[in-house]
This record gives C-alpha cells, sequence and structure tokens, in this order.
C-alpha cells in the first residue's frame, strides 16, 4: 500500500511473503516453569526489540490494566527500555514478565495462549508469522506488513495501533474464550 501511495502501479507490484520453519515453530506444550513464566494463568506473548516505541509496547501495557486476568510475557531486551518501568507505574508488574532477550522463542510461544503485536510500523514482523506457525491466535494492527495474512478466522487486526481500548477488547475476547483461541490457533497454523 505504501508503493500504491507513492504512485507506482499496482500491476507493478508483487508481494512475497516470508516464510516460517514448520518443524522449529510448531504448537505444542512448554513448562512454564522452566521458562520462568506463571502456571495456571491465561498468558499473551509481546516479543520485540523494547528500547524503542515503534513496537508499541506501551499501548499493550495501557490495553493491559483493563483486563485484569491476563498475563504477559515481555520478549526483549531490557537494557535502556522504558517498559519495566511504565508497567510498575501502572501497578500491572506482578502479571507482565519480563523475559529479556531470547533464543528459546519457540518453547515460549508454545507455553502462551495467545500472540500480541500492533506494532507501529512494521514492514513484515516475522514474529506474527512464527506465533500462527505455532498455533497461537494473533492480535496485531494494519501496521504490521504481516497483517495481511491475519483474518478473523486466526486472529483480530486493529483499524488503529495506538487504541488500548480496541485492543483491551481484543485481548479479553480471547482471554476470555479458549475454545475461540484454540479454533483461531489451528486456522492460523493452516494459513
Amino acid at each position: 500500500q505504501e508503493l500504491v501511495n507513492i504512485g507506482v502501479p499496482r500491476s507493478q507490484i508483487r508481494v512475497v511473503a516470508n516464510g516460517v520453519d514448520l518443524q522449529e515453530f510448531a504448537p505444542g506444550v512448554s513448562s512454564r516453569t522452566a521458562l520462568g513464566l506463571p502456571e495456571n494463568v491465561n498468558l499473551a506473548l509481546f516479543a520485540g526489540d523494547i528500547r524503542i516505541s515503534r513496537k508499541n509496547l506501551d499501548t499493550v501495557l495501557h490495553a493491559l490494566v483493563k483486563v485484569p486476568k491476563l498475563h504477559l510475557a515481555v520478549v526483549g531486551g531490557t537494557q535502556d527500555s522504558p517498559y519495566p518501568a511504565m508497567a510498575k507505574a501502572l501497578n500491572i508488574s506482578e502479571r507482565v514478565h519480563f523475559l529479556g532477550y531470547r533464543h528459546d522463542m519457540p518453547q515460549i510461544q508454545r507455553a502462551s495462549d495467545l500472540f500480541v503485536f500492533p506494532s507501529r510500523y512494521e514492514p513484515f514482523g516475522l514474529v506474527v508469522i512464527e506465533a500462527m506457525a505455532s498455533g497461537l491466535p494473533v492480535i496485531t494492527a494494519t501496521t504490521t506488513g504481516a497483517a495481511d495474512l491475519v483474518n478473523p478466522d486466526c486472529g483480530i487486526v486493529l483499524g488503529d495501533c495506538d487504541d488500548a481500548n480496541a485492543l483491551a477488547e481484543a485481548l479479553e475476547l480471547l482471554n476470555s474464550d479458549r475454545s475461540l483461541r484454540q479454533q483461531m490457533g489451528k486456522l492460523a497454523r493452516t494459513i
């Protein structure tokens, strides 16, 4: 769409989506305890560079305030990140689990119930399709290129990445309906 907006004819544009290793990123079960995560809670996952605002963790944290029964695992280096302090200021630090930079994303995804990534700008967002391949329903935004692969059967695409209320509604919907999460996750994997 950005190319069309600057005058490139649509007929001249071909989109080739990134791929994902379907064996490495696959549904399954991981021990939350071994990953440093709480058991017996619903767990959303966010992954990205949390030193910058572009990935939009601030909106995710503000939305999480409105979904009190949901926990959030955050993968990304915390050095020079403002978000641990923001979680504390919002009084949600007991539900936000900062895991730092990790190399075990497939295991973390298997331990999660859903993936949230409403980036303010993302040319594609490989983490979105890795989550889908892992069988997770996805909440993203139109400003994330991989959103083109997310349809209402496997996730939720927000029209405004900064709308904390809409994000909270999406989080609450998936948090409160395990059957819907499972159904969406299966279709995400198929896509």
